[in-house]
Parts: structure tokens; sequence; C-alpha cells
């Protein structure tokens, strides 16, 4: 049987692990959902020769009627080389393509093709391409720093403005990753739109990282609960002498 120092020690050992687990866990301001397309293969602007990284495709860098200046909007069904995924509005998961949604990023480095899991079993282009409309919202309390990657185009805006250009047909693994470099972005609510679109047969992913977007306020505890939580474990030490005292006592 374990001494009552050593049943405290435990006790309080366990109590703290728990505490600070919990209180460096960070909370991440940034979360995205994605409206999810199918484009035809062979529709104009698919297919072609891989011509790498390539700024500067779009006519404007200011978002006009909520999509950036393509000259093939591959975000919308009213390109009828364009219709809805399977997957319709959803958060970027691994359910599909191998992709992880972690700590503020999206991650689907390979084999991100269209047609929802079942629906689709060779996951290839054989048949579609896959575009995305992922959009968020975030408040960072200091500078920002978005890095984006893709195979193929990849934009993103920040308040309507182009802040990383990613465009061109390109493979993500030999492609140079694209930054918008430190924000400092006003107080408030700002608004981030991620256009993603597959448009040749080899290979298909998009990757964005956000330096900055954690919410750095929840990786310290605060006085009060440090407060509460040394005033819980001293009560729990002495109920817990208190009871060994009188088995000690009844047992002799």
């Amino acid at each position: 049987m374990k001494s009552p120092r050593a049943l405290f020690v435990a006790l309080s050992l366990t109590l703290l692990a728990g505490f600070v687990g919990f209180t460096v866990s960070s909370a991440f301001a940034i979360s995205f959902t994605g409206e999810y397309f199918n484009i035809a293969n062979g529709a104009p602007g698919t297919g072609g020769p891989i011509l790498g990284l390539q700024t500067g495709l779009l006519s404007s860098t200011v978002l006009a009627g909520g999509f950036p200046a393509f000259p093939q909007n591959f975000w919308s069904t009213s390109n009828p080389q364009v219709t809805k995924d399977d997957l319709g509005i959803a958060a970027p998961t691994g359910a599909n393509g191998g992709g992880v949604h972690t700590d503020a990023a999206i991650n689907f480095p390979a084999n991100f093709f269209a047609g929802s899991v079942g629906t689709n079993a060779a996951r290839n282009d054989d048949t579609f391409y896959r575009s995305v409309h992922w959009t968020s919202l975030v408040s960072p309390s200091g500078p920002v720093t978005f890095t984006l990657q893709a195979d193929d185009h990849a934009w993103l805006f920040l308040d309507g403005v182009l802040r990383v250009d990613d465009g061109g047909v390109k493979g993500i693994a030999v492609a140079p990753a694209q930054s918008s470099g430190a924000l400092v972005l006003g107080a408030g609510t700002h608004t981030l739109d991620l256009f993603f679109a597959d448009v040749h047969t080899s290979n298909s992913g998009v990757i964005l990282s956000c330096l900055g977007c954690a919410d750095a306020l929840s990786d310290a505890p605060e006085p009060t609960s440090l407060l509460l939580f040394g005033t819980t474990l001293l009560g729990l030490g002495v109920l817990i002498r208190r009871r060994i005292r009188r088995r000690v006592k009844q047992a002799t």
C-alpha cells in the first residue's frame, strides 16, 4: 500500500499534467469552409503544357462579383463546364484526397481529385478536374504571413484584394511556395477567399499555411485559473490526508 505522501504526490502530478496539457493547447483562430466544383476534362483553360508558376494571370487584383478576374470562372456553375461536386460545401478534412486540416492550414499535398469518396473509385482527372472556393474569417492579434503552394492555380484574397498569387499549370513539389509576407491587419474581422483549380492530369494538390493565425492568448494559463487550480489541489491534499489518518486510527 502506498504511503499518504506517495498518494498525494501521484495525485498532484496527475492533476498538474492535465492542467498544463489543457492550457498550452493553442486555439486556432481560422477555420475554412469550401464549396467544391468539378471542371469538365477538356474545358477551355484545362490541359495544355506544364508551364510552371505564372503570376499575373488575373486581369485584376480585386475580386469582381465575388470571383477572381480569370477568363474561365472555375468556381461557379455560371460556367457551363463547371458542376457542383457531391461534397457541396464542407470543411477541408482528410476524408477526400488524403488531406488533413490542422493548425490553421489546408493541406492536400497530392491526389486532390474531383468526385466524393464512393462516387469516383478511380480518383483521377480522366473525367473532371477539381476546383474549390474556400472562405474564412480571421481576427489576428499581430502580423500574419500566408504561404501557398498548389498544383495548379491558386489565389488567396484578403478582404477582396489579392495577397498571394500562385497561378500556373505546375507541380506542387517543384513550384516555389508563394508568400504574402508579414501583413499587419487592422482591428476586427477580415475575410479570406482562397480559389483553387486543378486543370492538368498530372496530379492535384494545394497547401496553405498561416504564420500568426494562432490565438497566442490561449497558450498561457490566466492568473485566476492558476489560483483556482492551486487552491483546489491544496484542498484535495488536505482531504486525502485526513481520510488516511482516520483509517490508520481505526486500524490501530
